[in-house]
């Protein structure tokens, strides 16, 4: 167990088989001041998977700040990608770990969804990210449950919006 203060409150780390060591770091130096939100170039994962590993332990002990820079580094680096086939490629499937879904942790792979969803207008016409979705079935169905939630939400405030008037 590791203790870092975090703003108001102290962060234990408790760190179990899903939290990988490289998300453990960027999490402990981001809390110390070494990445910052707003300039997604001081750090740069390599791929999708890295990120949502960092995401998904940013989430788990509550550090937003680290969660928000996830996801917008996560959003730059997919739009520089969308103009490059080969990149997009290389950003979404190093080693084509996607093809074994059963190695992909459930808080990472949560985390990797929420990424793609965010992204879905820049990405949904790539052939790589097309391709990935055919063998990755799984991806598919939970960005379809993700983009569904977000409907029903919308419906949700649109129905009160209408009630209240």
């Amino acid at each position: 167990m590791l203790s870092v203060p975090q703003e108001d409150r102290v962060v234990e780390f408790r760190a179990d088989e899903e939290d990988g060591i490289v998300a453990m770091r960027s999490a402990i130096e981001y809390m110390y001041g070494f990445y910052t939100t707003g300039d997604p170039t001081l750090w740069s994962p390599t791929s999708l998977l890295q990120l949502s590993v960092v995401g998904a332990v940013a989430e788990k002990y509550g550090i937003a700040g680290l969660s928000e820079l996830a996801l917008e580094t996560a959003h730059h680096t997919l739009s520089d990608c969308s103009s490059s086939e080969a990149a997009l490629e290389n950003y979404l499937r190093p080693g084509n770990v996607w093809t074994n879904v059963s190695s992909v942790k459930p808080r990472s792979f949560a985390f990797a969804v929420k990424i793609l969803g965010q992204n879905l207008t820049t990405i949904r016409t790539k052939t790589h990210f097309q391709g990935l979705l055919r063998e990755v079935p799984q991806l598919a169905i939970d960005l379809l449950n993700r983009v569904a939630e977000e409907k029903d939400e919308l419906e949700g405030k649109q129905k009160k919006i209408e009630d209240l008037k």
